[in-house]
C-alpha cells in the first residue's frame, strides 16, 4: 500500500520538490547579493518590517549572516507552511476524500485488518514527506554551499528534520479528523486553526502575558525553540513531536476501527468479490485503470490480496465482474482463472464472497477443472462435502482403495468415472472425452463395478460412487503412505 501510494502521488511529489528547490534557489541565491553589503541589509530588512510582522519573522536581528539569512528565508515561516500544506493535501487524499467519494467503505469492508489500513496510510504519508524532505534538504544544502552561507551541512540536517516533524505531526492530525469525520473540509479547518493560531502564539504571543503559555501546546514552539541551525539538534524537543504524531496515530487508528463496523450500514445494497490468479508487476494498475474509466471509481474497487487481484463491484452491475474478466483474459500470462463468489449484502458480505471466491479457485486447482471462470456458486457441494472431513475421507477410502490394486493403476478408472459423471452418464460421449472406444469405456465401468462392487448404471450407487471420485479430488487421494488416505 505504500508503495501505490507513491505512486498515486508522484506526480504532485515531484511538483512539490521541484517547486520548493527552485523556491530554495531563488530565495538563497539572494543572499549573495546580502552578503557584499550585511551593513546595509541587515538595518534594511529590519525597517522593511513593523513589529508584529518582524516578530512573525523572526525578529530579522541576524539577517545579514549566513545562519540568520537561512532562518528567516527558509526555516521561520516559508518553507515550514509547504511541508504542513503538502502533508494535509496528502492526508485529505489518505482517509478524508475517499470516504467522501466513497470507496473508503469498499476498503474497510475487505479482509483486512482496520488498523492497518491507518498505519499503511500514515506510512505512505511519512514516505511522501520523507521524500520531500530529502530532496529539498539537498537543495538547500547546495545551494548555500553555492552562495557561500557557511552553515555546516549537520545544522541544515537538524533544521530540516524539524521541518519534516512538524509537517508530518500537522499531517498525522489532518489524517486523524479526517478519520474521526470523514470530510475534507473540517479535517484542513482543524488543522488550519491550530497552524495559525500556534505560529502566532510562539511569535507574536510570545510577548503577550495572557497568551504565552499557550507556547507548551504549540508543535512551533518544539520546532524553533531549540535554534537548530545555531545549536544544533534539539533532540528533546524533537521527541515531543514525534511522541505527539505517535500519539496521535494511534488514537486514530483505534477511533476508524470503531467507525469501520458503521461504515457497511451505507451498503444497502450487494457485492460481488472476483479474484484473479496469474497477475504480474504492473497488471493491477492497468486493470483498474481500465475499469475504472468505463464504471468510475464509485463503482468499482481493485486491490492485491494474498497475491489475488481482487475486484470489488455492486451486485447490479455484474457487467463490472464481466469487464473484470476480459481484462485479465488480455493481460494476464497462461495459467490465469477468475473466480467469482456469490452476491452478498453489508461489510460481511463482501468478506464472504472475497472467501468463496478464493476458495472456489483452490478448489477448482484440486477438482482438475479445466474452465477459466469458476463461480463459487457452482461449487457449493464442495465445501459441504469438506465439513466432515472424517465421513469424506472414510467414504474414498471405503469405495475406491480396491481401485488401488487394478492392473494398470487407479487412475485411468477415475478418469473414466469423471467422464461418465461430466457426460451425464452418456457412455458414447464420456469415450469422446476420453479419446477411447465405446466398448474400452464399457470394459472399465464393468472392471470398477467387480472391483468396488457399485456400478454406474444404479442411481443410488452412481451417486455414492460420483461423491467419492469428487472426495479423492479434493482429498488429493491417494496420500502417502501413512497419511489415512492410501488404503
Amino acid at each position: 500500500m505504500i508503495a501505490k501510494s507513491l505512486r498515486d502521488n508522484r506526480r504532485s511529489l515531484i511538483s512539490w520538490c521541484l517547486g520548493i528547490s527552485a523556491f530554495m534557489g531563488v530565495y538563497l541565491g539572494a543572499y549573495a547579493t546580502v552578503k557584499l553589503d550585511p551593513g546595509s541589509y541587515g538595518p534594511m530588512a529590519a525597517a522593511k518590517f513593523p513589529g508584529p510582522l518582524k516578530d512573525l519573522m523572526g525578529g530579522l536581528g541576524d539577517f545579514a549572516s549566513g545562519t540568520g539569512y537561512l532562518q528567516t528565508v527558509v526555516y521561520q515561516l516559508f518553507v515550514p507552511m509547504l511541508f504542513i500544506v503538502f502533508a494535509m493535501l496528502l492526508a485529505n487524499r489518505a482517509i478524508a476524500q475517499p470516504e467522501e467519494s466513497g470507496t473508503l467503505e469498499l476498503v474497510v469492508t475487505l479482509p483486512v485488518d482496520r488498523r492497518r489500513l491507518v498505519l499503511d496510510r500514515f506510512a505512505g504519508l511519512a514516505a511522501a514527506m520523507l521524500v520531500l524532505a530529502v530532496v529539498t534538504l539537498l537543495a538547500t544544502w547546495a545551494t548555500s554551499e553555492a552562495v557561500g552561507m557557511g552553515v555546516p551541512f549537520d545544522r541544515i540536517l537538524a533544521a530540516h528534520l524539524g521541518v519534516l516533524l512538524v509537517g508530518l505531526l500537522f499531517g498525522t492530525m489532518g489524517l486523524a479528523v479526517g478519520a474521526a469525520t470523514g470530510r475534507r473540509a473540517i479535517a484542513s479547518a482543524v488543522v488550519g486553526v491550530w497552524v495559525v493560531a500556534g505560529f502566532v502564539v510562539v511569535t507574536i504571543g510570545r510577548s503577550i502575558d495572557a497568551i504565552s503559555w499557550l507556547k507548551w501546546v504549540s508543535p512551533f514552539h518544539y520546532y524553533a525553540e531549540g535554534r537548530p541551525l545555531y545549536e544544533g539538534l534539539p533532540v528533546g524537543d524533537y521527541l515531543v513531536l514525534a511522541g505527539a504524531t505517535d500519539d496521535l496515530l494511534r488514537g486514530r487508528a483505534e477511533r476508524l476501527a470503531e467507525r469501520a463496523e458503521h461504515f457497511g450500514l451505507r451498503l444497502a445494497g450487494s457485492y460481488v468479490v472476483a479474484v484473479a490468479r496469474g497477475m504480474r508487476d504492473g497488471d493491477q494498475d492497468r486493470v483498474e485503470r481500465d475499469l475504472i474509466a468505463r464504471f468510475g471509481a464509485h463503482n468499482v474497487l481493485v486491490a492485491v490480496r494474498d497475491g489475488l487481484l481482487v475486484c470489488v463491484a455492486p451486485a447490479t452491475l455484474p457487467a463490472a465482474v464481466g469487464e473484470f474478466t476480459h481484462h485479465v483474459r488480455a493481460r494476464f500470462p497462461a495459467g490465469w482463472r477468475v473466480a467469482v463468489g456469490r452476491p452478498q449484502r453489508g461489510p460481511g458480505g463482501v468478506v464472504a464472497s472475497y472467501r468463496e471466491a478464493a476458495q472456489a479457485l483452490e478448489l477448482a486447482d484440486g477438482l482438475g477443472l479445466r474452465a477459466d471462470v469458476v463461480k463459487a456458486a457452482d461449487l457449493l457441494v464442495f465445501p459441504v462435502l469438506l465439513r466432515d472431513r472424517g465421513a469424506i475421507e472414510d467414504l474414498v477410502t471405503s469405495v475406491l482403495s480396491p481401485l488401488l490394486g487394478a492392473r494398470g493403476g487407479h487412475e485411468p478408472l477415475l478418469e473414466t468415472l469423471e467422464a461418465l459423471f461430466a457426460s451425464h452418464g452418456n457412455q458414447t460421449a464420456a469415450a469422446r472425452r476420453l479419446g477411447l472406444s465405446p466398448r474400452a469405456v464399457t470394459y472399465r465401468l464393468e472392471r470398477i463395478r467387480r472391483l468396488t462392487g457399485f456400478s454406474p448404471d444404479d442411481p443410488t450407487q452412481r451417486f455414492t460412487l460420483e461423491t467419492a471420485v469428487l472426495g479423492a479430488r479434493l482429498l488429493g487421494w491417494p496420500a502417502s503412505p501413512g497419511s489415512g488416505l492410501s488404503g
